[in-house]
Formats: structure tokens, C-alpha cells, sequence
């Protein structure tokens, strides 16, 4: 399935200025490795925020707002998905299955 390589890239490869294997081998030369050794592995994969596990799906209603300005909404939707941002839609059973509760 395209999203779900998509969303494994991702995790490959993610979106930061910074070069884990400049930091891993900076760390080394400067003898830090030992104490700072999550660092360089984070800047790849990412970092544990010590943010609870989601177990269940909450999806708020839409704000009002997004009738009364539909165009506008329109209009930024269609920006989005043009400049490669947005992926979907998705239905709910869809997402959970790509990436779990959310």
C-alpha cells in the first residue's frame, strides 16, 4: 500500500537540519558517546516525548467556522494536498490501520 511506505519512510528518514551521523561521530571525538548515546539514534528515528500510549480514537467535530468559510477551507485543502502535505483522505478504520489510534 502506498501510504503505508510512505509513512515507513518517514520513519527512515526524518525531517530535521541535523545529520545523526555528525552528531554520533562528534559525540565520540569529544568522549560524550557514553552519556549522550540516544541522541544521534533520535535525530533519525525520532524522540520519546514521555507522551502516554494512545489507545482509542478521539475525533473532535469540526469547528463551525469551516462551513461559514468553506472556500477558504476549500482553497488551503487543495493548496495542501497540491504541495504534497496532506495524505489521504482516510477513513478512520484506515488510519488506525496505518498508524493506530490516534
Amino acid at each position: 500500500m502506498e501510504l503505508k511506505a510512505v509513512l515507513e519512510a518517514r520513519k527512515l528518514k526524518a525531517l530535521t537540519p541535523y545529520h545523526a551521523d555528525t552528531w554520533h561521530r562528534l559525540l565520540i571525538k569529544s568522549g560524550l558517546i557514553h552519556s549522550h548515546s540516544h541522541i544521534p539514534q533520535s535525530l533519525q528515528y525520532g524522540f520519546l516525548g514521555s507522551i502516554p500510549t494512545i489507545t482509542s480514537t478521539y475525533i473532535p467535530p469540526n469547528n463551525p467556522s469551516v462551513a461559514e468559510h468553506s472556500d477558504a477551507f476549500t482553497e488551503i485543502l487543495t493548496r495542501e494536498f497540491s504541495a504534497g502535505r496532506y495524505l489521504g483522505p482516510l477513513s478512520q478504520t484506515e488510519m488506525e490501520t496505518l498508524i493506530g489510534p490516534f
